[in-house]
């Protein structure tokens, strides 16, 4: 199986948006800017599905794929956006650990919007 999701890994890595751009830019230590560059460029791969499916399989905690970050808590992991939840087209500038937000102020007031008042009486 090893080897033939190697070679399976060599026909999509070599379509991927991200090849040979710098691989810290993927990682948990790299500054914000470059994690904004890094799910902008995971925003237009063409194999993002396969990106997200060998870092699942692969276990790759704190590294971004496919615009989403694997995190462990515990002996628990899930995967995290690193795109805005109202638009779904720009990333956010969410701290790694934390819950994926929303790209700007704008998409966070649709969203609010959106939502049904529960303080409202029926």
């Amino acid at each position: 199986m090893a080897k033939a999701f190697s070679r399976l890994d060599a026909r999509w890595w070599t379509r991927a948006a991200c090849a040979g751009l710098d691989p810290d830019w993927w990682t948990e230590q790299t500054e914000t800017q470059c994690r904004v560059l890094a799910v902008r460029t995971c925003l237009s791969c063409p194999v993002r599905g396969d990106c997200l499916t060998e870092a699942i399989v692969a276990g790759d905690v704190g590294v971004i794929r496919a615009g989403m970050l694997l995190i462990q808590k515990g002996n628990r992991q899930r995967m995290v956006s690193l795109v805005c939840r109202q638009c779904g087209k720009l990333p956010v500038c969410a701290r790694f650990g934390t819950r994926a937000g929303y790209c700007g102020v704008r998409c966070r007031r649709e969203a609010d919007a959106a939502q049904p008042d529960s303080n409202v009486a029926a």
